[in-house]
């Protein structure tokens, strides 16, 4: 009947004599079609019969259905012909044949199927079991086919059934913990549930490289993975139980939730819900843009975590890569107000203040392009902000901390200029307040203002801030980054010189770093330090040298030899130009042979050496480069500041790179050396005795050989550098960066490689 639609149209005809209540005329057109039932669709003769049993006529629904048995059978249409015979069944079918009928068509549609004989004969299909309970249960069984994962909750956990014993459908299954377990079909069906294969727990016990590999490469869409297979809603907590010690080791995932989150918070087909452990679900279908952006900003209260969610949505505005009408930018707008509103309840001050003006900032453009009735325009903003998060002065740290608030670089200008406008009596006394206790963020725009309208006040507020006994550390860094590196407020009448800012951040970080050695929550800020000077192979300390008279460049010399906070590199790149220009500073009754500007190590420093360098650039370069192309991903690259920080990190990556690969140019085996054994010298061990009597032996080897639980020192730290070139019988007074004074009698040198 299929060939043709006339045979099509009787078939459906029958949905209509039944609706009808047509009865006599349904079985007489239903004995008409039911031989030719082989090739015709069988949906109209089920929906046809299901509808004659809604209205009390079971029996003659269930005997018009076996009709359809015999052609059924002919065209081998099995699985067709369980469900008619399952209805039947249902509908009050009963004797011999019925069960018969069911057997072979079972028989015929899982042929081959290890176990079957066993399953019909114990599930009662073959005895006299009711044939709905016998049903019920063989599908039951048969639920457990070779590859099904199960999972016993009572302690087996995860497993999969690798085989069922032909004559008595027992299950062979591998658990995590135990092989080849050998089950009873009855127990299987009892203890264990079955497991769909995308069910997470199965794709843990099978394919754990798989998902290793996403959880490293794409921690969104295992997330996805996870929730999907939890009908496509589930809790956080859930998820982390889920891969947590299978797929995501223990100490890796916060690392894995922020990486996965990055993604998910932008995706269109997920909602994630507020707070520390949200609520993960898929949607059906995707949000648009705009109506992602207003369900992400009603769920947040802080104006800070607000911002951001606006300038993407901005960003999306400007690109033209995707049109969003006048009334969805309203929308959005609506939704940045109520967050505005919501700040705004609890008083503001300092980073709430300043977040909450760039946010009314925001919203005022939001108005204006929706009010433009194009998405694509630029209308200038009205300008002005509500009152509640005017810009204002207040004290110098208020004034730092609104500052801070401020996410984007050309608002905190703008913030600058707008507080010295509604100021315009007292604000130059209170920026040159506020900028003693500035960081980068907000030292940027209020010496850039100073600058422009009072430049010798400025000068002189850098000066205070550089000779101060206690200066502001994170201050003093802002500063030495725009004096030393970017080269700006340099030439203001008043300021300090070049030299004057490095002496004095070298003092700064020394003392601080004997403040840390003593506790009391003291900033770390030698990463911060080694940032400011390694650019271009550490320009800002070979400039000094060049620059510096030979006074000047001994004092400088002495500080950076003796200090803890810098590493070896700044002591190296010192010494190379201090080699050069004043080789009088480096000799002691002749040049040493460790001062000819070469590295000197052994030849096993030389090669833990090398082998840094290759990690540096086979696999640090690597992920700096994922790194970059990650924060890409994330939207402008002129306000990621992800991206500005892998970029940075790339940029030093590189310095070291270019700086290694020419120490090791440089480098010298001590075992290729005349190590003398009548001084102290690289390549030596010597035997010191102090004034308490107690004696230590240091071998004094390279900066790439240091162990100090093995009392190997570097010939350039303080204690080894106090110790060259003295001799047995000396007594050497050693000043270390902490401040205390070691004196050491040389005992006794012997040659150490």
């Amino acid at each position: 009947m299929s060939g043709g639609n006339a045979s099509d149209t009787q078939a459906a005809d029958l949905v209509q004599l039944a609706e009808h209540r047509a009865l006599a005329e349904l079985e007489e057109a239903w004995l008409a079609l039911a031989e030719q039932v082989t090739e015709a669709p069988l949906e109209p003769f089920i929906r046809a019969a299901e509808i004659v049993a809604s209205q009390q006529e079971q029996p003659l629904a269930a005997t018009l259905l076996l009709l359809l048995a015999p052609g059924l059978r002919q065209a081998g249409r099995w699985a067709e012909l369980l469900r008619v015979l399952r209805l039947a069944a249902g509908w009050g079918a009963r004797g011999e044949e019925v069960r018969a009928e069911l057997v072979g068509c079972l028989r015929r549609l899982h042929a081959g199927r290890p176990g079957l004989e066993a399953y019909l004969e114990r599930s009662g299909l073959t005895g006299t079991r009711p044939l709905l309970e016998a049903l019920a249960e063989l599908e039951r069984f048969l639920g457990f086919p070779v590859g099904q994962h199960v999972f016993h909750a009572a302690g087996w956990g995860v497993g999969r059934v690798v085989e069922v014993v032909p004559h008595t459908g027992e299950l062979v299954v591998d658990f995590e913990e135990r092989r080849g377990h050998r089950i009873p079909i009855e127990g299987a069906v009892q203890f264990l549930e079955r497991l769909p294969a995308d069910d997470i727990r199965a794709l843990c016990f099978s394919e754990p490289e798989r998902l290793r590999r996403l959880a490293a490469e794409e921690p969104a869409e295992l997330i996805r993975l996870c929730v999907r297979s939890r009908g496509g809603s589930a809790p956080l907590a859930q998820v982390k139980n889920e891969l947590l010690g299978r797929v995501v080791a223990p100490g890796e995932w916060s690392r894995f939730w922020a990486r996965a989150r990055r993604v998910l918070i932008h995706d269109p087909h997920v909602h994630l819900g507020t707070g520390s452990r949200p609520t993960i679900t898929l949607r059906e279908s995707a949000l648009s843009f705009a109506e992602q952006i207003v369900e992400e900003l009603a769920a947040l209260r802080e104006p800070g975590q607000a911002v951001p969610v606006v300038r993407r949505f901005l960003r999306e505005l400007d690109s033209g890569s995707a049109a969003i009408a006048p009334a969805a930018i309203g929308q959005v707008a609506e939704a940045a107000r109520a967050c505005l509103a919501a700040a705004t309840r609890r008083p503001l001050r300092g980073e709430r203040a300043g977040a909450a003006w760039e946010l009314g900032e925001l919203l005022r453009e939001l108005q204006a392009r929706a009010a433009a009735g194009e998405a694509g325009s630029r209308p200038a903003a009205s300008g002005g902000v509500p009152p509640a998060v005017a810009a204002r002065g207040g004290s110098p740290g208020e004034l730092v901390g609104m500052l801070l608030g401020v996410r984007d670089a050309r608002a905190r200008e703008r913030l600058a200029r707008e507080t010295a406008a509604r100021d315009p009596e007292g604000w130059q006394e209170a920026f040159v307040a506020a900028l003693a206790e500035a960081p980068r963020e907000a030292f940027g725009p209020l010496a850039a203002l100073l600058a422009e309208r009072a430049p010798e006040a400025l000068g002189a507020a850098l000066m205070r801030l550089v000779t101060a006994a206690d200066p502001h550390p994170e201050a003093f860094l802002a500063l030495a980054r725009a004096i030393l590196q970017e080269g700006t407020l340099a030439e203001l009448p008043g300021a300090p010189s070049r030299a004057l800012v490095l002496e004095r951040l070298l003092a700064l970080v020394d003392k601080l770093e004997r403040r840390r050695a003593g506790g009391g929550g003291v900033p770390n800020l030698r990463p911060q330090v080694r940032a400011l000077l390694e650019p271009e192979q550490y320009a800002v300390v070979r400039r000094y040298f060049e620059e510096a008279s030979p006074q000047a460049a001994q004092h400088l010399y002495a500080r950076i030899m003796a200090s803890h906070a810098l590493d070896d590199e700044v002591r190296e790149a010192a010494r190379a130009v201090v080699a050069r220009r004043f080789p009088d500073l480096l000799r002691s009754g002749g040049e040493w042979f460790w001062e000819d500007g070469r590295v000197y190590a052994t030849r096993a420093g030389i090669a833990r050496q090398q082998q840094a360098l290759h990690v540096l650039k086979s696999e640090r370069m690597s992920e700096v480069a994922r790194a970059i192309g990650q924060a890409a991903a994330f939207g402008d690259l002129s306000e990621n500041a992800e991206f500005t920080a892998a970029l940075e990190e790339r940029d030093r990556l590189v310095a070291r790179i270019e700086r290694m690969h020419k120490e090791l140019e440089q480098a010298v085996p001590l075992e290729e050396v005349e190590v003398p054994v009548e001084y102290v010298a690289p390549g030596t061990e010597v035997t010191v005795r102090d004034e308490a009597g107690a004696v230590q032996r240091l071998r004094i080897l390279g900066p790439w050989d240091v162990d100090e639980s093995a009392g190997i020192i570097s010939y350039t730290a303080p204690l080894a550098a106090g110790l060259l070139g003295r001799r047995p019988g000396e007594l050497a007074e050693i000043r270390l960066p902490d401040g205390a004074v070691r004196r050491l009698r040389i005992e006794r040198i012997e040659r150490a490689v």
